[in-house]
């Protein structure tokens, strides 16, 4: 009976440790999922992120941004300084990658994406509320007042090294320019008539 006793108290335990093994089994499993996803990183990556997994890393990988553009350098500074010990961790602007770029003509956003807290942000090149002429309007300005057209201004936005609008978007200015102008003309034309009306009289 003592023995058949023994064999029942030793048959639980050993029932536990095959199942240690196989916690062990999973354990050295995730290690060497680890060490894959390591393996996969690229060395100038931030040690900061953290290591989910190859397919995450690839989301969070700059964007490659070629060219120059043209910003408001006074509000793209201070977003940029906005966006800095931004959530609940305090990130930092180095914590932020580059995700994608919005084109709208020439004036251009930024998506940043937090490879910490994983909040996103657009950082457009000007604010959309001030009282500046907007960048598309004053390039179409600018060369409808020299005479040239779309083909001029892409020549010159080219030798800059700077993406130039589509003509969609320069005839949608141009034709909002020209109906100012005429506008404007007409009232310049209608002071004169009545100020020599009035030297007449």
């Amino acid at each position: 009976m003592d023995r058949r006793s023994s064999k029942k108290r030793l048959y639980p335990s050993a029932r536990r440790k095959k199942r240690t093994g196989q916690s062990f089994a999973e354990w050295r499993e995730k290690m060497k999922s680890k060490r894959r996803c390591l393996e996969e990183i690229s060395t100038d990556k931030p040690a900061e992120t953290p290591c989910v997994s190859s397919v995450s890393y690839q989301t969070l990988k700059d964007s490659t941004l070629i060219g120059r553009r043209i910003i408001d350098i006074g509000y793209f500074f201070n977003r940029l300084r906005e966006i800095d010990n931004h959530g609940p961790f305090n990130c930092s602007l180095s914590n932020m990658t580059i995700v994608s770029e919005v084109r709208k003509g020439l004036r251009i956003g930024i998506e940043l994406k937090c490879n910490m807290c994983f909040i996103t942000e657009i950082v457009w090149s000007e604010n959309p509320d001030s009282d500046k002429m907007p960048i598309n309007t004053a390039a179409v300005s600018g060369i409808m007042t020299i005479g040239g057209g779309y083909s001029n201004l892409e020549d010159i936005l080219s030798a800059l090294d700077i993406p130039s609008m589509t003509s969609h978007t320069f005839q949608k200015e141009h034709d909002r320019i020209s109906a100012a102008w005429e506008e404007t003309a007409a009232k310049e034309m209608h002071n004169a008539a009545m100020e020599e009306k009035r030297l007449a009289i």
